[in-house]
């Protein structure tokens, strides 16, 4: 498990941040401010879509891990909920023909 939670990359080899837990590859997604949580973490996910795309194994704080799932709990300010798979959606011809593929942290022991 990394040292600390690992939301956007900042724990990865050479800090380089993941979009989405890995689901948009690095030629798709650029990320301009890359920023750590000091939190350690609770527990390894991976980012996994209706459609079968996944990303690598995050590990996160239990903050992080609410705030991406959408979790009542979390001020509105501070949800940051995915509900539709990145990739599917920059496989799409347009952005009018995007799918709705749902996607979730599923957990990894």
């Amino acid at each position: 498990m990394t040292q600390f939670c690992n939301p956007y990359g900042s724990e990865n080899p050479g800090g380089h941040a993941v979009m989405v837990g890995g689901l948009l590859a690095p030629n798709e997604a650029q990320v301009r401010d890359q920023w750590a949580c000091d939190n350690r973490p609770d527990h390894r996910f991976r980012w996994v879509c209706d459609r079968g795309h996944f990303g690598p194994i995050v590990s996160l704080c239990k903050r992080h891990y609410l705030e991406f799932t959408g979790d009542p709990s979390v001020p509105m300010a501070l949800r940051r909920d995915i509900r539709v798979c990145p990739r599917c959606a920059s496989l799409a011809p347009s952005q009018a023909k995007q799918p709705r593929v749902k996607v979730r942290l599923v957990s990894v022991s």
